[in-house]
């Protein structure tokens, strides 16, 4: 059985290796693991009332045929919280790889500070994992109030965020390695369609955010979301002026009983804005990013960014990217001019009773 290599370190592997397809891995590029030094878990979350409750769940490798499974000694990508390497499933003989590519993420704050701490790496993937589900739900409400609306066509994509696991690798060098893996997507068809900070596809220019003048932007011909006050500068509270705002869409959508075909952009700025009202005005999921797969009409992403506007004693609840209030505000200064016909569909309706039941579905974290 193939040996276990020392505790690796952030190398990169060149860009050119990125889309380059293999069938067998090598101990100098991989380390390998046998079936009775990994563990696999799958995360469940649910609700008792008022209460969350998660456990890991015990699994078997995805591929029956799998007695191996290997991870690169060089990342292929680095992100803002997340170091992200090649991971396979093998055969017996500990080369041959089975199934899909996937990519195994680690946190890039533990292994940049060669924190091998397990209780670290823990936390790690339970919060992502957590983060993911809470998205994963959303999603399948938004995918929901799409098809019960007469005006979005049936041809408009869906959202779906990837299902990830937790693998668990005895390491003989560095003891128990939690390590978040998921199905890795064809880079070369990947976008990232909404953020909080930076221009992205489908945008004319970058917004310069502004505190100052953000409320100042904010009027029933834009978005009448009013996100720092209950009423706005004319003294109407926010869900008239956003109820006025759609009764426009509403009768200018009679002109034309057709349904719309939404595009991927627009899909992905609507979720965002969906999520807010979904979870009682608390969190925002933004950062969307993946990659649309045409044949099933779906955009599959990974690692959203949730900022939760909720006081509470700890800090960033979603994670280093979560700004909190600040993140909400950011995304709404840059995506503002991009608030399309779908947003304003599938916000519609959400009045204070409606966001209450809703706040309680979905806020995953219990303070």
């Amino acid at each position: 059985m193939p040996r276990q290599q020392s505790f690796r370190k952030v190398n990169t592997e060149s860009c050119k290796k990125e889309n380059i397809q293999i069938e067998h891995v090598t101990e100098n590029q991989f380390h390998i693991y046998s079936k009775e030094d990994v563990l696999r878990m799958v995360y469940r979350e649910w609700r008792e009332e008022k209460m969350r409750y998660f456990q890991f769940e015990d699994a078997t490798l995805q591929y029956p045929e799998a007695a191996c499974v290997a991870i690169s000694n060089e990342a292929f990508r680095k992100g803002a919280e997340r170091v992200i390497y090649r991971f396979y499933e093998l055969k017996e003989d500990g080369e041959t790889i089975v199934g899909k590519e996937m990519i195994a993420k680690e946190s890039r704050f533990i292994i940049e500070n060669n924190l091998q701490d397990e209780e670290k790496r823990k936390d790690f993937v339970q919060d992502f994992c957590s983060n993911q589900q809470l998205a994963c739900r959303i999603a399948e409400e938004f995918n929901a109030k799409m098809d019960s609306l007469s005006k979005v066509h049936e041809r408009t994509p869906k959202i779906k965020f990837l299902d990830c696991f937790v693998y668990m690798l005895h390491d003989i060098n560095a003891g128990n390695l939690s390590v978040l893996v998921e199905e890795r997507l064809d880079q070369s068809k990947w976008r990232k369609w909404n953020t909080d900070r930076e221009l992205i596809e489908g945008m004319d220019s970058t917004p310069q955010f502004s505190e100052d003048e953000l409320y100042n932007t904010m009027d029933t011909n834009q978005i009448a979301l009013n996100l720092g006050n209950e009423k706005d500068s004319d003294g109407k509270k926010e869900s008239d002026n956003y109820e006025l705002q759609n009764k426009k869409t509403q009768s200018s959508s009679k002109k034309n009983d057709n349904p719309i075909i939404f595009s991927p952009f627009e899909v992905a700025q609507a979720f965002s804005y969906f999520s807010y009202f979904a979870t009682g005005k608390q969190r925002l999921i933004c950062n969307l990013q993946g990659v649309y797969i045409e044949n099933e009409n779906l955009i599959k992403l990974s690692d959203p960014v949730i900022h939760c506007n909720k006081k509470s004693q700890r800090h960033c609840i979603h994670g280093r990217t979560d700004l909190g209030w600040k993140g909400i505000e950011m995304f709404h200064d840059m995506h503002k001019h991009y608030y399309n016909d779908l947003c304003r569909l599938v916000t519609y309706g959400f009045k204070r009773n409606e966001i209450q039941s809703s706040a309680a579905i979905f806020n995953p974290h219990v303070d």
